[in-house]
């Protein structure tokens, strides 16, 4: 199997900045060797014919562009939970395709981000995490949109055909219940922190159309959460369009 790759500063000929040095001093590629490129939009087939200082010279040997899959249509709304959790989150979701992530700045949330440097830096971590699990699974990475409120997510999302949160309260059903009838081909899901959301928060997310949803009667973490809300809401979107 050829090694994968997600490929920055391609410019159909040439690769450099850090894909450079990942092809160069990580997996060690020399001159002849052949491996798997992923841009989010297309899958390269690349052979390495020259290395110099600063750049790879590459021979397109195939291009394929990357098939968009049914959870394409779903928008998490995400509340930010500890770094390994998060990343682990980050990468799921990935593998099953979902097309954006919202970061949501939730009341009880343990993780606090009001230092704009701290969040480009969180930002740019995070996308990383995204292209290489996208390169990994042969996908399209997810559009991660920056940290939010609760409200905003509400105006983001407020064209989708479902929208349900993960709730733990008496009123939740099941996600197959909520999205029971004419589907659609969109979906967004919010998830809360470790603490839950707060009544005022979920109230206003009910104002807006939300339906409390849950996976089951056993209390999951929130990543483990929103990881099986999206894979069964991605089942039902693809069931719709079959």
């Amino acid at each position: 199997m050829l090694e994968r790759v997600f490929i920055e500063d391609f410019d159909g000929e040439t690769l450099g900045g850090t894909t450079f040095n990942h092809l160069k001093n990580v997996l060690r590629m020399r001159i002849g060797d052949i491996f798997a490129g992923y841009d989010g939009h297309y899958v390269w087939e690349l052979r390495i014919s020259n290395i110099q200082r600063s750049r790879i010279s590459v021979a397109v040997i195939s291009k394929e562009p990357i098939a968009e899959v049914p959870a394409s249509g779903i928008t998490i709304g995400a509340a930010v939970i500890k770094g390994g959790r998060w990343d682990w989150m980050l990468e799921k979701l990935t593998e099953i395709g979902v097309g954006k992530i919202v970061p949501i700045l939730a009341e009880r949330s343990v993780v606090k981000l009001n230092d704009a440097e701290e969040i480009d830096s969180k930002m740019s971590k995070w996308n990383r995490t995204l292209n290489s699990s996208s390169a990994q699974c042969s996908g399209i990475p997810p559009l991660l949109l920056a940290p939010t409120s609760l409200s905003d997510f509400f105006r983001i999302t407020s064209n989708l055909s479902n929208k349900l949160i993960m709730a733990k309260n008496d009123v939740a059903v099941n996600i197959s219940e909520a999205m029971k009838g004419d589907t659609g081909k969109s979906a967004a899901i919010l998830v809360g922190p470790e603490g839950d959301w707060s009544e005022e928060e979920l109230g206003s997310a009910i104002s807006a159309g939300f339906i409390p949803v849950t996976t089951g009667v056993r209390i999951l973490r929130s990543e483990t959460a929103v990881v099986s809300a999206a894979a069964i809401a991605s089942v039902l979107l693809n069931s719709e369009k079959n």
